[in-house]
């Protein structure tokens, strides 16, 4: 066998692209289009043989209805069920190889083509078939609202025809003959659940297999069941025939050219074979052809019989036209712009408020020529509906007769009055069609309202359709009301078209449908062609801002008078933003000069017109010239256009009202009429403009100019004496209709200034106008400026919705009325003169006479109420108020404006709405990495273009613009054009653009009405994608934060990293054990108590010893690698916002679950970062959430219990105990918690707590209870801390030790270990075990070491916190080297953490501390970062820091604040809380500090300041007060006797009481007796008691040794020397009073101490 080339499929990318495109198509249109000859001329006809099955689905119309009272939802929800059910029919015919030719909304047109008659018996058996699956399947199909759906299917097999009619830019089929009639009738024989044959079926039948029962008629016949047999031969050729070697290649499964694919399924099957792209190289198996080419490859091989003689036709006329160019013909325009953008299919559906029309013709069934008829019928229905903006959508000629939908709405071509259009539109069609030959009967029905927009079917064919209630009762009223075109309320409603256009109709029952309203005939439509432009329209009423264009109007006005270089003006702007209003006052300007002006305004209909605007202006420059009636010989025409052109006048007759003929002279001549008609009416404009000053010509809606007109300005533009100024919508712009367009607007001489929004400021004076009164509420005024937004349009929308509603009113009052209803008391004025009337409006002068006949009414001006028209009065006024009950802030957007905007979002570019309606679900504000995500894969590489171009045309702005405006340096530049976000990061660069990062739509109401045209499982979807791209941001910050900030489970490691980690804990185990036996002289410090070192017991986890020196090593390990507290909030700020935008995500993609988890973490980041009232509102929502959702699943429990847990906690920080206690009840009985929650202080309980603990001490870790959940832990340490704030020791202890016992497996939740072992040694510090409070210390200390790196912020926190209590327990107990350790060790940690409240916490005791063991320089530098600390946070600052800088330099250090600034501060301080204890303590030292300096007046009135109650056990620092008020009364009363003062003797009796209180402390702070017994020696010495005083001394230097009291023992000695000396107290302290004053800045440790006075 002779080998076959391989046939390549080329490797150019364009084809590739088109191949992919061509993929997209074929599902869209049947193949009896994908094999016809569209190279043919319209209309033309094909016949087949074949079977034809028309499936009509019963319930469809109910379904419809009961979505419909469902909500916006509810279309959605018909579409989802729908195409559920109709992708089940589509499987099954396209299985069965059927072709589907149409859907036609709830019913589906199929074929089964054969290549000769006789094939259509066993054809119509496997149809059969076919119909029996599809009622097993589909016979009862349950819905989620209780409405069945089921099919009726007619049948018939015999000869059918498919007419193609269209033109060069859109085509569409129809189905005609006798089989298409046949199964029209025996699909009216149906009911629902059956199969019905056609009588002329029976010739194609074998009764032999089916069971069949005859109908009412005697002739149509039911199928019931299909008899099997054992085998049936087919008469249709087989797949597998064609391919008869498959031994040999066809097993190869290797890809086969996509065209041999299509033809080896036969002409039967319309499915064409998909190939992988990515093999640009498709080869044909050898096997299946031979020759040199693919056309005879085919042809050989397909030579095997009669049947297939026309496939060589098809072949070629394949091959020979490109298919993806000849397809586009057959597809809506919308459709084909989403597949241009590569739009995923699901971004073709939506919802949109669209004009259905519903028209039905009777035809005259007589006529052979019904293919003509067809296509000239077709030509007037696309051509006029082109010319109003609508689409054909459909054409079919079954069951209705010949019916068309078309659509008024659609995307790309919304109009803001669609409505009026479509009854326009519906007008000028009947009134052509009936002049039809053949058109008997013409029936029109129009509705409007919110439908679905989208493709409907089998993702292997389907159609775009729409669907609603509306398009039902669209078609109900065409076929209810024969040959009247009827359209429902809403329709009549919203096109605001006279009410004399209607006529009331009958209303009649329809089937399906309730409560239809009332029903109208629209009667207003005009039957002569529109030949006179409309005119701008004006209003009498003073013209509010734009003083730039109008400044600039007048700049170029001048500049043409005077003969100078002038530039055109194109004003552009979106609908209602003030074009006409604009134009209207620029021509009001231009009135007033001697120019001649011209000026209309262009309708959507004058588009399809050619030469309908150059007709305009050429009729208004030609009105000052004579033209004789013979026109081919005036004069003036013959000089300018030259004789030579005389022969083409004819071409310019509609100029002049008459009918010419083309000469004879020009009989085969070839020339362009358009181009001639162009040159001569140039040069007659040429001409004409050299008469006069000059001409200004204003037209308004410049996007509705046809092409040759277009040309015309172009020629124009160019005119030194002529000044164009346009009014165009963006639209235009960015989609040109022709390249005149670009040529006109890219001209040098032609300006294009983007028209913006009114100022605000003008909005009320707007308001006024458009109500006609003087004052408006301030609620209305409000409401204007936010929803209006300066689009005076919408502003009038606005105010005519609320008059309509009868929500506002306008009332009449006299000038004699001072009093005011009270609903209008807060009014606001406007000038009076914002309602007066122009001065004057001057005549045209030029023969611009068209304004009379044009629509007079003030688009500006609502009507009046009924009784009040034309009752304006100056002498009286009118004002506006609002109805009783009427909230501003909860109207709703008016319809109209919906329409607005929707229509401004269509006409922006495809791929600019997609992006508009992805960013929709956002917000008004955008993240541009969020919105890539968002958008399909193929359309993010044009996100960069497409945000930068939405933010040039005003739809996005910056987010930071409102921060930046004073950035903004040319006063005409909008911010919306520029971005101002600061961190470079945030800009991408794409070639030389940056794009911001953070855009934000300029107006809300764009963002919410292009999310409303979403879907319901359009929005789940792209919400879903949000949420999903926003939790993997999220999770960068989550995984800074510790894991229990977020409720969250700790990371788990693997198996091999769990490992490495138990070898490293038993490798420090074994060098712990080592270290226990080392030489305590070895340590860091050796301290003189010997109850320093720990047992050597064992308890119930390894209990090491350690050393003091020890404990640093430990706690540096601790502090490793540890994030600070404020990178932490900084961390949480920043994940709030994400956390808020995944609830509001999560929420709208309906996952309840997801919703609930993403609050809990929320909530428990607010009550973590102290944002109390969020955590409070977040808890409300969350509940609310869990009690509104459909089914409360067990699995939301556990979420549930964690809210009313965080909820305990929330009333805990607010002090709200019982309410935290059934808070956390709650929540432990969701968690089946079975721990004991009420509180309890009992002593037995309390005593067996203690056995219970002895006990476990004694067990192994394998004798332990099981181990917790998570969230049980959880819920004990939470009863721990709110048994400890109420005092409930027994309780607390209960739920700690409960806690400890079971955090045995510290390497799954170490913080949980953490928090047990804090709570334990916390009770037993309470309960005085210190000695197992120092075991579990050592352990807890040891533990954290060697897990540093599963430590978080709040577990070092817990460690400086017991640290801190450990260093002021010792500091009290007078163990102060312990205490050193201890606050080095606080310190440390809270470094660590940088954490401010536990440095403000530790200050006191480590200052004491270290000022005690006569450490100056660690006190200096505590002090500065406390100092440091309050510098950068203004909410710490405290007294602190002053007082112990004092008490610095009252220990003769040198503190790190001046001495006077100390004062200074503390003396406001004081002034502010003076009984504080902070402040008490500081009085006493301020008096101290006076009383050493000896400036006894000062000391005296500090000292009157200390009205503490001195009764009762004092608090720490109250202790310490006493000792210095002891010690300055001491001076006091030393220098009372030494000037022998009387007044101050009576101080001895407060200083011996004093002395008694302070004793009676000694035992609570034993580290005060030193400084007592030095007191008392003092006092002793004062008094001449040298044995008493020498023994206090004894006494005080015994405790300062044991306690470590090296500055006191120091000062003790130093004292008691000078004693002995008997030197002047003057000369003894003259060093240390030099040293203050001076204040030197360094901190010196052997510095100068003061020395008690004796007196003389």
């Amino acid at each position: 066998m002779t080998a076959v080339p391989d046939v390549q499929i080329p490797r150019n990318l364009d084809d590739l692209e088109d191949y992919s495109k061509l993929k997209k198509m074929k599902p869209h249109v049947p193949g009896i289009v994908i094999f016809a000859d569209h190279n043919r001329q319209l209309p033309w006809s094909v016949t087949y043989h074949a079977v034809v099955m028309f499936a009509d689905i019963s319930g469809f119309t109910a379904l419809c209805e009961t979505y419909s009272h469902i909500g916006q939802s509810g279309v959605d929800q018909l579409t989802r069920t729908l195409n559920d059910y109709l992708s089940a029919l589509v499987e099954g015919i396209l299985g069965s190889d059927g072709d589907i030719l149409k859907f036609a909304g709830d019913a589906i047109l199929a074929i089964w083509r054969v290549g000769r008659k006789f094939e259509l018996q066993n054809e119509f058996l496997k149809v059969a078939k076919c119909c029996r699956d599809i009622q097993e399947k589909c016979g009862e199909w349950e819905t989620d609202i209780g409405v069945k759906l089921s099919v009726k299917i007619g049948l018939a097999a015999g000869e059918m025809s498919i007419t193609f009619l269209g033109n060069k830019e859109y085509r569409h089929y129809v189905e005609l003959g006798p089989a298409v009639s046949a199964v029209n009738d025996a699909e009216k024989f149906c009911k629902s659940g059956m199969i019905v044959i056609s009588p002329d079926t029976w010739d194609y039948c074998d009764p032999n297999f089916f069971e069949l029962e005859t109908l009412e008629d005697g002739k149509h016949m039911q199928l019931l069941l299909i008899i099997p047999s054992k085998a049936t031969r087919s008469h249709s050729l087989p797949t597998h025939m064609l391919f008869p070697n498959t031994g040999e290649n066809i097993s190869n499964e290797r890809p086969v050219s996509p065209l041999l694919a299509h033809l080896s399924k036969g002409v039967e099957r319309a499915q064409m074979l998909s190939i992988d792209e990515s093999d640009a190289s498709v080869r044909v198996s050898s096997a299946v052809a031979t020759g040199s080419s693919l056309k005879s490859c085919v042809e050989d091989k397909f030579k095997i019989g009669n049947r297939f003689g026309k496939l060589k036709k098809v072949v070629t006329a394949v091959t020979e036209m490109k298919l993806d160019i000849a397809l586009r013909l057959y597809i809506l325009s919308p459709v084909l712009k989403k597949l241009d953008d590569s739009q995923p299919l699901e971004y073709l559906s939506e919802m949109r408020q669209v004009s259905v029309v519903f028209m039905n013709l009777v035809l005259d069934e007589n006529r052979e020529d019904s293919a003509q008829i067809l296509q000239i019928i077709f030509e007037i229905v696309y051509s006029k509906t082109k010319s109003m903006h609508g689409s054909l959508n459909k054409v079919f000629l079954f069951d209705k007769g010949c019916t068309f939908l078309l659509v008024f709405g659609l995307p790309g071509y919304k109009h803001e009055n669609d409505c009026a259009h479509a009854l326009m539109c519906s007008g000028r069609m009947k009134s052509q069609l009936d002049k039809i030959s053949g058109v008997e009967l013409v029936s029109i029905g129009v509705t409007t309202g919110t439908s679905f927009c989208g493709v409907v079917g089998h993702p292997k064919r389907h159609e775009y359709s729409v669907i609603g209630r509306k398009v039902n009762m669209a078609a109900r009223l065409m076929m209810h009301y024969p040959g009247k075109i009827t359209c429902d309320a809403d329709t009549f409603h919203k096109c605001r078209l006279p009410e004399s256009y209607f006529l009331v109709l009958a209303t009649k029952a329809m089937k399906g449908l309730r409560n239809v309203g009332v029903i109208r005939q629209f009667v207003g439509f005009s039957k002569d062609e529109k030949t006179v432009a409309k005119s701008i329209g004006h209003s009498d009423l003073p013209f509010l801002g734009r003083e730039v264009e109008q400044s600039m109007f007048c700049d170029q006005l001048n500049a043409m008078k005077e003969n100078q270089k002038h530039v055109h003006l194109t004003f552009s702007g979106p609908s209602g933003i003030g074009k006409s209003r604009l134009l209207d006052q620029l021509l009001c300007i231009a009135e007033q000069t001697k120019l001649r002006i011209i000026s209309c305004q262009i309708e959507l209909e004058d588009s399809s017109c050619p030469f309908f605007l150059a007709n305009h202006i050429m009729k208004s420059l030609l009105s000052h010239v004579d033209i004789s009636e013979d026109v081919q010989k005036d004069p003036f025409l013959l000089n300018t256009i030259g004789v030579e052109q005389a022969d083409y006048i004819y071409l310019l007759m509609d100029l002049f009202g008459v009918k010419l003929e083309a000469p004879d002279s020009l009989i085969g001549v070839a020339y362009n009429e358009t181009l001639k008609k162009q040159e001569m009416q140039r040069k007659i404009a040429e001409e004409c403009m050299l008469h006069g000053y000059g001409t200004v010509v204003l037209i308004d809606d410049a996007h509705n100019i046809d092409t040759s007109s277009w040309r015309f300005l172009c020629d124009l533009q160019s005119m030194k004496q002529c000044l164009i100024i346009l009014g165009i919508r963006p639209s235009i712009i960015d989609a040109p209709s022709c390249r005149e367009v670009i040529e006109f607007i890219e001209a040098h001489s032609v300006m294009l200034f983007d028209l913006g929004s009114l100022d605000k400021t003008y909005m009320t004076q707007l308001t006024c106008q458009v109500l006609d009164v003087v004052r408006i509420p301030n609620d209305l005024d409000r409401l204007i400026r936010e929803r209006a937004l300066g689009v005076p349009l919408w502003c009038m929308e606005l105010l005519r919705d609320m008059m309509e509603k009868k929500q506002l009113f306008v009332v009449q009052r006299t000038r004699s009325q001072t009093s005011l209803p009270e609903i209008i008391k807060d009014v606001t004025f406007t000038k009076e003169n914002t309602l007066k009337p122009h001065a004057c409006r001057h005549t045209e002068e030029f023969g611009n006479d068209n304004r009379a006949i044009s629509n007079t009414s003030d688009p500006y001006r609502l009507l009046e109420p009924e009784g009040q028209q034309g009752s304006r009065s100056y002498g009286d006024y009118k004002v506006a108020i609002l109805a009783d009950g009427v909230n501003a802030d909860d109207l709703p957007v008016p319809p109209a404006m919906k329409e607005m905007i929707i229509a401004r979002i269509d006409s922006m570019r495809a791929s600019d709405q997609l992006l508009v309606k992805c960013a929709s679900v956002l917000g008004q504000n955008v993240r541009r990495d969020v919105l890539e995500m968002l958008l399909p894969k193929a359309h993010r590489p044009k996100l960069a273009i497409g945000i930068k171009r939405l933010m040039e045309s005003g739809v996005f702005e910056c987010s930071n613009t409102v921060h930046a405006v004073d950035e903004m340096n040319d006063q005409y530049t909008s911010s919306k054009y520029r971005c101002f976000c600061q961190n470079e990061d945030a800009l991408i660069q794409f070639s030389d653009l940056k794009v911001c990062f953070r855009p934000r739509f300029s107006n809300k109401l764009l963002q919410e009405i292009a999310y409303e045209t979403l879907i319901e499982s359009q929005r789940a979807e792209l919400h879903n994608r949000a949420a999903v791209f926003l939790e993997l941001l999220a999770d960068d910050c989550r995984r800074k934060l510790p894991y229990h900030w977020l409720c969250a489970s700790p990371q788990r490691d693997d198996l091999e990293n769990r490992l490495k980690r138990i070898d490293h804990k038993l490798q420090d185990t074994d060098a712990v054990i080592t270290m226990r036996v080392r030489n305590t002289e070895s340590a860091d410090y050796i301290g003189e108590d010997k109850t320093w070192a720990l047992s050597r017991r064992r308890g119930r986890r390894l209990a090491i010893s350690f050393l003091p020196g020890n404990i640093t090593r430990l706690v540096k390990a601790i502090c490793e690698g540890s994030a600070s507290v404020d990178d932490l909030m900084k961390v949480i700020d920043e994940l709030l916002p994400l956390q808020d935008n995944l609830i509001y995500h999560w929420d709208l993609a309906k996952k309840k679950e997801n919703v609930l988890s993403t609050y809990v973490e929320t909530i428990s980041l607010c009550l973590a970062s102290g944002k109390l009232e969020k955590a409070n509102s977040l808890i409300l929502s969350a509940l609310y959430v869990y009690d509104h959702s459909e089914n409360q699943q067990e699995q939301f429990e556990w979420k549930v219990a964690e809210l009313y847990r965080l909820q305990g906690m929330l009333y805990l920080k607010n002090d709200q105990y019982d309410l935290c206690r059934q808070s956390l009840t709650k929540a432990a009985s969701l968690l089946k918690f079975h721990g004991q929650t009420s509180p309890s202080n009992s002593s037995l309980k309390m005593m067996k707590i203690w056995f219970k603990f002895y006990l476990s001490s004694k067990r192994s870790c394998s004798s332990l209870p099981d181990q917790l959940p998570l969230e049980h832990g959880y819920i004990l340490s939470d009863l721990y801390q709110l048994d400890k704030e109420c005092g409930f020791a027994t309780s607390k202890f209960a739920h700690a030790l409960t806690l400890f016992l079971n955090a045995k497996d510290y390497s799954v939740c170490i913080h949980q270990v953490v928090v047990a072992y804090t709570a334990v040694i916390e009770c037993c510090l309470e309960q005085g075990k210190r000695g197992r409070a120092e075991q579990l210390f050592s352990e807890l200390l040891q533990l954290c070491a060697d897990n540093h790196e599963d430590l978080n912020v709040d577990d070092r926190l817990m460690i400086a916190q017991i640290c801190t209590r450990r260093c002021k327990m010792y500091l009290f107990e007078g163990e102060l080297c312990k205490a050193s350790v201890a606050g080095e060790a606080a310190k440390l940690c809270g470094n660590a953490v940088s954490d401010k409240r536990t440095i403000c916490e530790l200050v006191p005791f480590f200052c004491f501390t270290a000022l005690f063991r006569n450490e100056i320089r660690a006190t200096s530098n505590i002090l500065k970062q406390l100092n440091q600390m309050q510098m950068t946070d203004c909410t710490t600052e405290s007294p602190l820091y002053w007082i112990f800088c004092l008490e610095t330099a009252l220990c003769g250090g040198s503190p790190p604040a001046d001495v006077d600034r100390c004062l200074e501060t503390l003396r406001v301080a004081v002034m502010r809380d003076p009984s504080a204890e902070l402040t008490l303590f500081g009085i006493n030292v301020v008096s101290l500090w006076f009383a050493r300096l000896g400036r006894w007046s000062e000391a005296d009135v500090w000292s009157s300041y200390d009205r503490s109650n001195r009764g009762g056990d004092l608090m720490f620092l109250h202790a310490f007060a006493e000792a210095k008020r002891l010690e300055c009364q001491l001076l006091m009363y030393c220098h009372s006797l030494a000037c022998q003062d009387v007044g101050n003797l009576h101080l001895l009796g407060f200083l011996k009481r004093g002395m008694q209180r302070l004793k009676s402390q000694l035992g609570k702070f034993p580290v005060l007796i030193p400084r007592w017994n030095f007191l008392s020696a003092y006092l002793c010495g004062i008094l001449k008691q040298h044995t008493k005083m020498r023994k206090f001394v004894g006494k005080a230097l015994g405790a300062c040794s044991k306690q470590g009291h090296t500055y006191e023992k120091e000062w003790i000695q130093y004292n008691t020397s000078q004693w002995q000396k008997q030197e002047e107290s003057a000369e003894i302290n003259k060093v240390w009073i030099q040293k203050q004053l001076g204040n030197s800045a360094s901190c010196i440790n052997n510095s100068p101490l003061y020395c008690l006075p004796l007196p003389k």
